[in-house]
């Protein structure tokens, strides 16, 4: 993936999980950890690697994503996320945006709905 980006492009990736955090945190559900350990694993290796390339990169973090109408709107960065939901489509639109401006490049915003 990050070879067919070049050095302009910028892999946005969203990982399965918005518990995946830009920095460690005791915080996250045990819960979580115990149903979803290979999924959260998953997520971490994946943004560790986007993390150590010298690429422009942005890992957008979504909650429970639904198959709903997108509304083209969304809250990013300090959102708290607890368990929401957000539509694929308004993700999506967030991947396009970060594509169109260096608002969250090196950065990895959470996204939620308006």
């Amino acid at each position: 993936m990050f070879g067919a980006t070049g050095r302009t492009g910028r892999p946005l990736v969203r990982p399965s999980t918005a518990a995946t955090r830009s920095s460690p945190s005791p915080a996250r559900p045990t819960r979580l950890k115990l149903l979803a350990r290979a999924v959260l694993e998953d997520a971490k290796t994946h943004v560790e690697h986007v993390r150590g390339t010298d690429l422009d990169w942005t890992v957008v973090r979504a909650p429970r994503l639904t198959d709903g109408e997108g509304t083209g709107d969304y809250r990013a960065v300090g959102v708290d996320l607890g368990f929401e939901s957000v539509a694929r489509a308004d993700v999506a639109t967030m991947l396009l945006d970060c594509l169109d401006d260096e608002r969250y490049v090196h950065e990895m915003p959470k996204i939620g709905a308006a």
